[in-house]
C-alpha cells in the first residue's frame, strides 16, 4: 500500500525539531489514540482523509483494489493479512539520525495506517519498504534508520489499538524484506539482526525487537535452492545472535517464476513444469523450517509485455472492466490450496522415510485435534511413479478411507482416487508424471451415501423460463452465447454434525468430445428452490440475469460470489464415457445452518486472454453431462459422509 495512495498531501515537520519534541508529540498522539473516551484528534493526523481513501479510492495502478472491500472479504474468509506499508524516501525523507522532523512524518504516517488496519481488520503483521536492495539510492544505513522508526510506529499503534478497543493483538514485524536471502544478509539483514534491540530513543532494551520475522522473497523451480537459502540464512542469523533464539524465517514472496521470466516463455502456471516444482519447493521450505509462506501473486493483473498480463499470478482476473471480478484458478493455485490443506494451523509434521525415486518430494502431517493424517507429495519427474504408502507404524485399522486429491495434466485439485487402508498400506498406486497429490486419511470409521433429493438443469437466453427437473441428464455448458448456457443444480439434506469429511459425487462425462473439459462447483446458501418450478429467471440471487453473449470473465453468470455463492473447486472430464467424479465440500457443508445444502455446476469462462495462444476469451471444446437423480440410485448425485 503506497503512501501517496492514502495520503496525497503529507505535512512536513509538524513543529517537531529535535528528539525532545518528537517524543513529546509521540506521547501526546498515543495518549489520545489509546483513550477510548476521546475522539481521535485530527491535530495529529488527518484521520478522515485516511478513512475516505481506504473506503473509496481505487489504489494501485495495475494492482487495483479498494482497501476496505478487499480486506473485508479476506477477513470474512478468516484470512490473516500481512500489510506492507511503502513510505518511500522521496515521500518521507529521513536525512540522518538527527532528522527528527523527517522521522516524525514517517512515524506519524505508519502509525496512522497501522492503527487503522489493526482496529478495523485485526492486522498485526506488518513490513515496510518492499525489496530495499532494489531501490535506487537506498543504502543499508538509510533502511535501518527507517526500520527503527516504522517498527516503533507499527508496534505502538497495535498497543494503542489494544488499549482503545480491548483487543489483544501481538505484533509481528517482518524485515528486511529483501529480494533473495543469504546473498543479501551481510548488506541488509545483518544490521537489522544486530540492532534488533536498539530502540528509537537510542537505548538497548532486550525486551524490544525491531523485527519478529526475518523475511525475504525468492523465485525459481529448483526446490534445493529454496532449501539451501533457508538453511544458509538460518545459519548466518544464528552466528550473530550469541545464543539468543533466532527469529523465524518467512518468505513473503515465493513462486516458481517471476513475471519477468515468464514473459520470456509461452508457458504459464497451468503448465506442469511450473506447478509441480511449486509443490516440491513448498515441501523443501517446510522441511527446512520456513515458518510463514506467502505465494506471490494472487491475480494476473495487467502488465506491459508480450502477453499483457502478469503470468505468475495464480488467478485470472478481468483487467478489462472490473478488477474485483475473477475467472478461474491456475493449477499452481490448486497445488498451493492442497498444500495449505495439509499444513493448515501449523500442523505437526511426522518423521517418515521416502524410499521412492528421487523425483518424489513429500511430507506427512497430523491434525492433533481430529486425528486426521495428510500426505502431501509431488512427483517432479517426467515419468509416472508407483507408490506404496506404508502406514503400519500408525496402527490404522483396515477399511480406513484414503482420499487422493490431484493436480496434473488431467486434474485440477478434485478427488482422483478413493481407496482404503489395507494391511497397513495404501496402494500400490501410480502417481502421474509432474503431478501433486494430497492423500488425506480422515479419522473416520464409517461412511454413508446421501442421495440428492432434487436436481435440475437450467438454461439462459431463450430457455430462461423453462424448468428442467424432469431431465435425466443435466448439461453444463458455456459456449459463448446466452442461448447456449446451461447450469446444473442439485440439493441434499445436510448431514448430521460430526462428519470428518463430506464429498460431493457426480456421475459425469463430456457431452460428446474426447477433450479435457472443466466445470466449477459452487456451494449455494439458498436451498429454497424446487426442481419442478426453478428456472433461470426465478433465481436472480444465484444466477445473473441478462448477461450478454461472450466468452470472457465479464460474461460469467454466477451471482453473489463470496456472499451467497462460494466456489468450492473444479472438476475435469476428458471423455464422453461416464465416470464417477468427487470433490471435497466439507467446510462449506459444515457452515450450513438449514436443513438442506445446494450445489451449482457451471462452466465459468476462466480468462479473458488465453495464454500462450493469445486468442480472446475461454470457450472450451465441450461441456459436460451430469446424471440426475432421475437416472437411478447408481448414477444419481450423492454426498459421501465419513464419520467416526
Amino acid at each position: 500500500i503506497s503512501s501517496p495512495d492514502v495520503e496525497p498531501n503529507a505535512r512536513v515537520g509538524d513543529g517537531v525539531t529535535d528528539g525532545t519534541s518528537f517524543f513529546s508529540r509521540r506521547a501526546a498522539f498515543r495518549a489520545n489514540a489509546a483513550d477510548s473516551t476521546q475522539p481521535l484528534d485530527t491535530a495529529y493526523t488527518n484521520w478522515p482523509a485516511f478513512y475516505e481513501a481506504y473506503e473509496n479510492r481505487l489504489l494501485g495502478g495495475t494492482n487495483r483494489f479498494k482497501v476496505n472491500y478487499a480486506f473485508g472479504q479476506l477477513r470474512a474468509l478468516g484470512v490473516e493479512i500481512l500489510v506492507n506499508l511503502t513510505a518511500t524516501p522521496s515521500r518521507f525523507p529521513v536525512a540522518s539520525d538527527d532528522d527528527w522532523a523527517g522521522k516524525w512524518e514517517l512515524w506519524r504516517h505508519d502509525y496512522t495506517e497501522a492503527f487503522y488496519f489493526a482496529s478495523a481488520f485485526d492486522v498485526r503483521r506488518f513490513s515496510m519498504f518492499n525489496e530495499p536492495n532494489n531501490w535506487p539510492g537506498m543504502t543499508p544505513p538509510d533502511w535501518n534508520r527507517r526500520l527503527m522508526v516504522c517498527s516503533d510506529a507499527m508496534q505502538s499503534a497495535i498497543a494503542d489499538v489494544n488499549s482503545r478497543y480491548g483487543k489483544s493483538l501481538v505484533p509481528q514485524i517482518f524485515a528486511p524484506n529483501t529480494a533473495n536471502a543469504e546473498t543479501k544478509y551481510v548488506d541488509w539483514g545483518q544490521q537489522a539482526i544486530l540492532n534488533r534491540h536498539l530502540t528509537l530513543a537510542g537505548d538497548i532494551d532486550p525486551a524490544w525487537n525491531n523485527l519478529h520475522y526475518y523475511n525475504y522473497q525468492q523465485y525459481g523451480r529448483n526446490p534445493a535452492t529454496f532449501a539451501n537459502s533457508v538453511s544458509m540464512t538460518s545459519a548466518l542469523i544464528a552466528s550473530d545472535l550469541s545464543g539468543e533464539p533466532a527469529p523465524p524465517i518467512a518468505l513473503t514472496e515465493f513462486n516458481a517464476s517471476t513475471a519477468g521470466n515468464l514473459d520470456l516463455t509461452p508457458a504459464t502456471l497451468d503448465d506442469p513444469q511450473y506447478y509441480a516444482p511449486l509443490g516440491a519447493s513448498a515441501v523443501a521450505l517446510t522441511e527446512n523450517l520456513a515458518s510463514q509462506l506467502y505465494l506471490f501473486k494472487f491475480a494476473q493483473t495487467a502488465r506491459t509485455g508480450p502477453y499483457g498480463v502478469t503470468k505468475n499470478g495464480t488467478h485470472y482476473v478481468d483487467n478489462a472492466s472490473d478488477a474485483t471480478n475473477y475467472g478461474g484458478a491456475t493449477k499452481a493455485a490448486e497445488v498451493y490450496r492442497l498444500f495449505v490443506k495439509a499444513v493448515a494451523g501449523g500442523r505437526m509434521r511426522l518423521d517418515f522415510s521416502n524410499s521412492s525415486t528421487g523425483t518424489i518430494s513429500a511430507m506427512v502431517t497430523k491434525d492433533s485435534v481430529t486425528g486426521d493424517y495428510f500426505l502431501f507429495a509431488t512427483n517432479n519427474g517426467m515419468s509416472p511413479v508407483p507408490l506404496d504408502v506404508d502406514l503400519s507404524a500408525l496402527a490404522l485399522p483396515d477399511g480406513r478411507s484414503a482420499i487422493v486429491e490431484e493436480v496434473s495434466t488431467t486434474a485440477s485439485g478434485a478427488v482422483s482416487i478413493l481407496t482404503q487402508v489395507t494391511g497397513g498400506h495404501i496402494g500400490p498406486l501410480t502417481m502421474p508424471a509432474q503431478s501433486v497429490w494430497l492423500v488425506s486419511i480422515p479419522n473416520a470409521a464409517q461412511s454413508a451415501l446421501v442421495p440428492a433429493i432434487a436436481t435440475t438443469v437450467l438454461g439462459d437466453g431463450v430457455r430462461r423460463l423453462e424448468t428442467g427437473g424432469d431431465a435425466t441428464q443435466l448439461l453444463v455448458r458455456s459456449d459463448g452465447t446466452a442461448d447456449g448456457r446451461r447450469v446444473a443444480l442439485m440439493k441434499f439434506p445436510v448431514p448430521a454434525p460430526g462428519a470428518r469429511r463430506i464429498l460431493l459425487g457426480v456421475s459425469a462425462a463430456t457431452i460428446s468430445q474426447p477433450a479435457l473439459t472443466q466445470v466449477h462447483v459452487y456451494g449455494l446458501n439458498d436451498s429454497s428452490w424446487s426442481e419442478d418450478s426453478a428456472t433461470w429467471a426465478a433465481l436472480p440471487a444465484d444466477l445473473k440475469q441478462g448477461v450478454a453473449s461472450g466468452n470472457q470473465i465479464a460474461n460469467n453468470v454466477v451471482a453473489g460470489q463470496g456472499t451467497t455463492s462460494f466456489m468450492l473447486g473444479q472438476l475435469v472430464m476428458s471423455a464422453p464415457d461416464l465416470g464417477q467424479h468427487w470433490i471435497d465440500v466439507t467446510d462449506f457443508v459444515r457452515q450450513q445452518n438449514g436443513a438442506f445444502v445446494s450445489f451449482l455446476l457451471v462452466q465459468d469462462h476462466r480468462w479473458n486472454v488465453r495464454l500462450p495462444e493469445l486468442s480472446p476469451g475461454d470457450t472450451q471444446a465441450d461441456g459436460i453431462r451430469v446424471m440426475s437423480r432421475r437416472a437411478g440410485d447408481a448414477l444419481a448425485p450423492q454426498l459421501m459422509v465419513l464419520r467416526n
